[in-house]
């Protein structure tokens, strides 16, 4: 893995981690989500977990995550909490659209799409269960 992309993928584990921080505070006030909560938080606990291991077996290092994370959300209702399960989730995949730009690896590359793929399906949940349409985009990740 070359620095690049060992710098993106430390990134994208970053954002994993904040994901699953910040899904805690979407449970909150969310509650008749809580199975699709329950899984979207289990998929960044894993995808963090697979990211965290392919750093370290590159002999990358892999960040801790931190205590708290910054949202750009107020949550005080289940309206707001929707609105950062959307911004958890183009933040996930804005961080793993860059991995994918930073390596000519094939298995990195593939990696960060499956990364990319499973934060798009979840951003694009988030959108119906909010009544926006279109639920999905055309380039998830890109501003």
């Amino acid at each position: 893995m070359g620095p690049d992309a060992q710098t993106a993928m430390q990134a994208a584990l970053v954002a994993e981690q904040a994901a699953v921080w910040a899904y805690a505070l979407v449970a909150a006030h969310a509650r008749d989500q809580s199975a699709m909560i329950a899984d979207a938080r289990s998929g960044h606990l894993l995808r963090r977990d697979a990211t965290a291991a392919r750093l370290t077996a590159a002999g990358a290092s892999a960040p801790e995550p931190a205590a708290a994370y910054q949202v750009a959300v107020d949550v005080q209702d289940q309206n707001s909490a929707w609105q950062l399960a959307q911004d958890i989730e183009s933040g996930v995949a804005a961080a793993w659209r860059v991995v994918i730009g930073s390596s000519d690896d094939a298995e990195v590359r593939g990696f960060a799409l499956t990364g990319l793929s499973e934060a798009a399906v979840r951003l694009a949940m988030w959108k119906q269960i909010a009544g926006i349409n279109p639920p999905t985009i055309a380039f998830p990740g890109q501003p």
